[in-house]
């Protein structure tokens, strides 16, 4: 991959926004990249020894049991696309939704 894509970025412990990303994946989970499918059309991406290595527990992906930075990018059988706007609208309020919940001690 060369060109950049269209992920949603969700950073531990912060706010998830949209972003382009190019080939630095591993620098964005900060380790070895593991995939996990949530849809045919949509994966997240996750540093494979995150939990492992201390890294806190991901209050904003809409999924559970993710740690550290992760970031949600669209699939074409094997290879990684930007999402569309349609998954942009679809993924982000619920990864803003968890974020507000989650942060603000379930009050939000």
């Amino acid at each position: 991959m060369t060109e950049k894509i269209k992920v949603i970025y969700c950073p531990k412990q912060m706010r998830p926004f949209p972003a382009h990303v190019d080939n630095a994946m591993q620098f964005m989970v900060n380790g070895l990249i593991e995939t996990v499918k949530v849809a045919d059309d949509t994966a997240i991406v996750c540093c494979k020894d995150a939990k492992e290595n201390g890294m806190p527990c991901n209050i904003s992906v809409p999924v559970d049991g993710f740690y550290g930075d992760v970031f949600m990018v669209g699939l074409a059988g094997d290879e990684f696309v930007s999402l569309s706007e349609t998954q942009v609208a679809f993924y982000l309020p619920q990864a803003m939704k968890r974020y507000k919940e989650h942060s603000s001690g379930g009050n939000a």
